[in-house]
């Protein structure tokens, strides 16, 4: 059984499909219920194309995939980096996605945030060094790092005084590998080092 929202989800797709004379698809939650096993729902992929008409009468043929398992993963992976975005929050950690091919940077939402990064740096690490982020006398070193990752170093890690204010970071990158032993990505990190004194 279908509920109100998932039905008029399904029905606007055969009304598209009648409007139109194109293949529609959708996907709609389902209940089923039986004495032995109780109730499950599942997540029906459906495609579906008018294929005869009379009058004000419709025939349908309709293609339909199970795609719970998807969803459930989708949905869990969801839950994993929302809890991940909401622990590093708390524990002072900036992180980036690094393509060593492109030289293009994908910030998290706190770079984006505190230190007005754009979804997208191109030419990193020259984006961040000239925004003053790093400090220019460990400029050389981070840009010979990217050079280290792409004739396949590991990765790397030092304690680098960041931001406008210099505050001290443990930075660290690894890199990432395809099946042939080339560096494809690196992914940077720089944990708040917290004085035990205060």
């Amino acid at each position: 059984s279908l509920d109100d929202a998932n039905k008029e989800i399904y029905y606007a797709t055969l009304d598209k499909a009648t409007e139109t004379g194109e293949e529609q698809e959708c996907e709609t939650w389902r209940t089923v219920k039986s004495a032995c096993c109780g109730e499950d729902r599942f997540c029906i992929r459906s495609q579906v194309n008018v294929i005869g008409q009379s009058d004000h009468h419709f025939l349908f043929y309709g293609m339909i995939r199970n795609i719970t398992a998807e969803k459930n993963v989708l949905s869990s992976l969801q839950s994993t980096a929302k809890n991940f975005k909401a622990a590093s929050e708390q524990a002072n950690i900036y992180f980036w996605e690094y393509d060593i091919a492109t030289k293009e940077m994908k910030p998290c939402f706190r770079c984006m945030r505190d230190l007005g990064f754009p979804p997208l740096l191109r030419n990193y690490p020259e984006p961040a060094i000239e925004d003053g982020v790093f400090p220019p006398e460990f400029a050389d070193e981070y840009r010979d790092w990217h050079v280290q990752m792409a004739n396949g170093a590991k990765g790397f890690e030092a304690i680098v005084p960041l931001t406008h204010d210099r505050i001290p970071f443990r930075v660290k990158y690894t890199t990432e590998f395809d099946e042939n032993g080339h560096a494809i990505k690196a992914y940077g990190s720089a944990t708040l080092i917290v004085n035990d004194e205060n």
